[in-house]
């Protein structure tokens, strides 16, 4: 679990560095503009991700061998995680 938290912490802030680095160049340094983009990016790669939650249960007992290295539940907390990234963001952006 401990592998998970680290890996969904690292992830969501990467993926929130990216975009709000992207956002402010294409906005002309506006803050609130760039929290927007990394909030609608987050929330994006989150439904890419919930995406594959659900194929990986949908295959389960298919394939007897397990090609992924995370669990099901590693992989969903690590979907908690930038959810909760995107919550934060869209909190801060309520009150700017």
């Amino acid at each position: 679990m401990k592998k998970a938290f680290k890996i969904g912490i690292i992830s969501a802030a990467c993926i929130f560095l990216v975009l709000f680095i992207i956002g402010l160049i294409i906005s002309g340094f506006d803050i609130k503009s760039a929290l927007e983009v990394a909030k609608n990016g987050l929330v994006f790669v989150l439904a890419i991700l919930m995406f594959m939650l659900a194929g990986m249960i949908m295959i389960k007992g298919k394939n007897p061998e397990d090609k992924f290295k995370l669990s099901k539940s590693h992989f969903a907390i690590i979907i908690l995680i930038i959810l909760l990234f995107a919550a934060i963001i869209d909190y801060i952006l309520f009150y700017i």
